[in-house]
């Protein structure tokens, strides 16, 4: 008996030394260039061709833990790294990741108040180190975190600060004091947000102090750059160019009422076209000076996806990569049972179809 757990016990050993040594060398060969000076949360790593997926844990898995595992998926290569393990049972990485300066920042879902934010190296190991408790939105660059917490004022209003931590000495200053909420993004040397009680979106200029305001009731899902001119607004139903010196806004696309064209909050501006989709999973490049559009991704017209999609329950992530646009895809595959699949799905900006990858299901 004794000799029969000592052989177990080897065997554990040298299996255990193994996945390390696997482990070790898949760290040395993660790579990664991502030359924007910011990165905003939920966007990961736009600069790139490297997505951050997450996954379930399971028993072949080495170590074998209760929570989910993270990995970055280089599309190029087609090749998966792991980033970082999810040790607590019942938690899960959150959905505020990103990549910056071979960095990852994460949360976790669970229960209570607050959202906390983490940082790891890319080729670290352990759980890495947190960086904010109770954060909303940030974006972050190498040596510094812009994000919105809320503040408790004297009328006991909730107000969604503005501030500013050095990640070099953690010092924290306040950038602007008013109500800002739905988003947060950095582009082109410029702080986008939206101010809900006085129904404005803002450009912000930290370097000027300067402050553009374009009137804008519906909540934004997505602001971006265009030029030294024009900054560019989607919100649900419409996508509107703002024109700073002239204060007139343009509407490239106007009031759309089917609920399944709705606009996502995910887009891309590259080379004069933005980049954007709807809630039905079409995909359109639209010429922001013309503002002529066309249709690029249709999923229902890929026979092989449109099986998983039609007519049953199913979500999506999507992102915009270098040279890719990425659908996280989750769909239900029994009504009786309500059981959940999940593909990758890569298509390139021409809408060729480059990978179908089959994973496994998070809910």
């Amino acid at each position: 008996m004794k000799r029969l757990i000592k052989i177990l016990v080897s065997i554990c050993i040298v299996v255990g030394l193994f996945n390390l040594c696997l482990l070790f060398f898949q760290k040395v060969g993660i790579r990664i260039n991502n030359s924007s000076e910011f990165s905003n949360m939920a966007e990961v790593s736009p600069q790139t061709n490297c997505v951050l997926v997450r996954k379930t844990n399971s028993i072949k898995n080495f170590p074998f833990i209760f929570g989910e595992r993270l990995y970055l998926y280089d599309i190029d290569k087609n090749r998966e790294y792991l980033i970082g393990n999810c040790l607590f049972p019942f938690y899960s990485y959150g959905d505020m990741l990103v990549v910056q300066n071979n960095k990852v920042y994460y949360n976790y879902f669970r229960e209570g108040p607050g959202i906390e934010l983490y940082s790891k190296k890319l080729k670290g190991v352990g759980t890495g180190r947190k960086i904010l408790q109770e954060v909303g939105l940030y974006t972050v660059s190498s040596k510094e975190i812009y994000y919105l917490n809320i503040e408790e004022t004297t009328f006991k209003e909730e107000k969604n600060y503005l501030y500013k931590k050095n990640l070099e000495n953690g010092e924290i200053k306040t950038v602007l004091k008013e109500n800002l909420s739905d988003i947060l993004r950095f582009d082109h040397g410029y702080l986008y947000s939206w101010n809900r009680y006085s129904k404005e979106v803002l450009e912000i200029n930290e370097q000027t102090k300067s402050i553009v305001r374009c009137p804008q009731n519906e909540p934004p899902l997505w602001i971006g750059y265009v030029d030294s001119k024009q900054f560019l607004i989607i919100d649900e139903s419409n996508i509107v160019l703002y024109n700073k010196r002239t204060k007139k806004k343009r509407y490239l696309v106007k009031n759309i009422k089917r609920e399944d064209e709705l606009l996502n909050e995910k887009a891309k501006i590259e080379n004069g076209y933005l980049y954007y989709s709807n809630l039905k999973s079409d995909f359109y490049r639209l010429n922001i000076k013309s503002g002529k559009k066309e249709k690029i991704i249709s999923l229902l017209s890929f026979h092989d996806i449109k099986k998983y999609i039609k007519n049953n329950e199913h979500y999506t992530d999507i992102n915009f990569y270098k040279d890719y646009v990425v659908i996280d895809l989750s769909y239900s595959s029994s009504k009786i049972l309500n059981t959940m699949k999940r593909r990758l799905l890569v298509f390139n900006y021409r809408g060729k179809l480059i990978r179908n990858k089959k994973m496994a299901a998070l809910l």
